[in-house]
């Protein structure tokens, strides 16, 4: 990236990319599925500044994976870890933009939300113009995933935290 900035005309931007870059080269990879979390030392709970954890499990985790191969692995990876952290995970594969709505949808209202202190939706799949690419190759909006769990949209969870990753 450093090398295209430069190449690019744009040597000040590069300047700081050079900067923040420290690391010493190339983190070491793993083909390994079950990775051990090293629980915390300090349990923070309750007060003002922090949510509530305290549930097991703390909630749900929802991985979708769309992607053969390889890559596929990762959903298998971040099972075992959020498992590991006491949330109840359900891995869904190869669903086509309808069924992840639905799915999502159906999630949103699940009443079993109520007792649950966070939830993580996780979509593994390939994408384009910030929309996930179903298994059927129609497209559903990133915008439409998260809105499924606003707070007009989804009461269950208001006030406590909902993650999203997408890995596309």
């Amino acid at each position: 990236m450093v090398k295209i900035l430069e190449n690019s005309g744009q040597k000040e931007a590069a300047n700081q990319l050079k900067e923040y870059n420290t690391s010493p080269g190339f983190m070491p990879t793993t083909d390994e599925i079950e990775l051990k979390v090293i629980p915390a030392t300090v349990l923070r709970s309750g007060g003002s500044k922090h949510f509530e954890m305290d549930q097991n499990p703390r909630g749900k985790c929802l991985i979708i994976n769309n992607v053969e191969g390889e890559l596929g692995k990762e959903s298998l990876r971040f099972k075992n870890i959020f498992e590991q952290i006491r949330f109840d995970v359900e891995l869904c594969s190869y669903m086509t933009a309808e069924e992840i709505k639905n799915k999502l949808k159906d999630l949103s209202k699940d009443e079993r939300l109520k007792k649950d202190n966070a939830l993580v939706v996780m979509i593994i799949a390939h994408g384009q113009d910030e929309s996930v690419i179903g298994f059927d190759g129609k497209v559903l909006k990133i915008e439409t995933i998260v809105d499924l769990f606003s707070e007009e949209n989804c009461s269950l969870m208001n006030r406590k935290p909902k993650l999203f990753f997408f890995n596309c």
